[in-house]
């Protein structure tokens, strides 16, 4: 049997969508085993769709199950008649220059009145616009173009999906949804997905052709710029500000962050301890800051450090991770954030295979930006010898 192409794959992962409610027709491409996505605008006030596959147009009927509105983003329920792939979609952001090729159905008929069938295109990353979708030039976006799933050509893995066509009659391209912004809307659907190809190797088999990027070796301890080190306190809450400079790092849109929504409104800062005091002692290293919020519990140091991450998150553009002592273990946490908020796909391998994976590929590939870690709720711990342990000796395990 012939591996086909990854374009190929791609086209087996995309599906004709005909919504007679609202008398739109767009594309969908599976994202997971029995779910399609697509534009919001494509099934916008239906509440199900004709899905069309390969010369089939009458494949089975989808229902709507998710609406994004804000983000133009719509989740389909579909289980179809046989085992389809799916996409390998990654928050690695494209690079401007990069060729990214889509697959889709557009509302055009041909010469003897027949719809056309699916056609691709293929398209230049320029960048991403002031509302945080990217744009695309030199390829031609029809109308019913529109959810198609844009595939990086340089990583291999879809980057983001198709939302508009900026001039339908030439080669102006369009602009599309980031797959961060997917990922984050969704993180349950993209658990599936990442489930889905730890058991189909299909797509994942043609990735080495396509380029995978490149991964750096990350210590825990000082040097240069391609260092991850984590410092310790006999107190309960530890902010680590931490200046990563990868130059093979992917790109990254907008602040990832797993901030909850809480802290007071009229939480006012201790004498001995201001937001911005903390902030300076955060700033004072190129390589690291490492700073200690002490003492004895239930006096506001978990409040204090939240209220400085919401404060102070612009300071941070590659991402506020929060992390607790006494949850899941640190290496744990920080590869969900990494899969649910920044939209990396699922590593593999020990613990500290999957947390060396995390940090080839974040933060952000612009020189000097930083990521803010904070460590919560760290109590004094012993070994199997009844020695006393800190927090760098335990964040040290699990942060290789």
């Amino acid at each position: 049997m012939t591996t086909p192409r990854i374009d190929e794959l791609l086209q087996q992962c995309t599906v004709k969508l005909s919504v007679p409610e609202n008398g739109q027709v767009g594309t969908g491409f599976f994202i997971a085993p029995g779910y399609i996505l697509t534009c919001e605008h494509v099934v916008r006030r239906a509440t199900t769709a004709t899905v069309g596959y390969q010369n089939n147009d009458d494949y089975g009927t989808a229902t709507v199950e998710q609406v994004f509105a804000e983000s133009d983003i719509a989740l389909l329920r579909f289980e179809p008649p046989e085992a389809l792939p799916c996409v390998l979609l990654s928050a690695d952001g494209p690079m401007v220059g990069d060729q990214v090729s889509t697959f889709g159905y557009p509302y055009r008929y041909d010469d003897d009145g027949m719809p056309w069938k699916g056609i691709p295109a293929l398209l230049t990353m320029e960048g991403t616009t002031g509302d945080g979708y990217l744009q695309l030039s030199l390829g031609n976006v029809l109308p019913g173009m529109s959810g198609g799933a844009l595939l990086n050509r340089r990583t291999g893995q879809v980057c983001g999906m198709l939302k508009f066509t900026r001039d339908e009659t030439s080669l102006m391209g369009g602009g599309g949804v980031m797959a961060s912004t997917i990922a984050r809307c969704m993180p349950e659907v993209m658990a599936a997905q990442r489930q889905f190809h730890q058991q189909d190797g299909r797509w994942q088999q043609l990735l080495p052709e396509m380029g995978q990027p490149n991964q750096l070796s990350i210590n825990q301890t000082v040097d240069g710029d391609q260092t991850i080190v984590v410092g310790s306190t006999s107190g309960n809450t530890t902010i680590i500000g931490t200046q990563i400079v990868s130059p093979q790092s992917p790109g990254l849109t907008g602040i990832p962050s797993n901030l909850q929504e809480r802290g007071s409104r009229t939480f006012v800062a201790r004498e001995t301890q201001t937001l911005e005091d903390l902030h300076e002692k955060l700033q004072t290293s190129q390589a690291l800051a490492i700073t200690a919020l002490q003492g004895m519990g239930g006096i506001g140091k978990t409040e204090m450090a939240v209220q400085y991450a919401q404060q102070y998150k612009g300071q941070y553009p590659s991402g506020v991770c929060w992390l607790s002592a006494r949850g899941a273990e640190v290496g744990t946490q920080l590869v969900n954030f990494a899969v649910s908020v920044l939209g990396l796909p699922q590593p593999e391998g020990e613990l500290a295979d999957q947390v060396r994976y995390v940090w080839n590929r974040w933060p952000r590939r612009d020189a000097g930006e930083r990521v803010l870690l904070i460590y919560d709720d760290v109590a004094d711990q012993v070994n199997a010898d009844g020695e006393k342990i800190n927090a760098y000796d335990t964040i040290k395990v699990a942060l290789p």
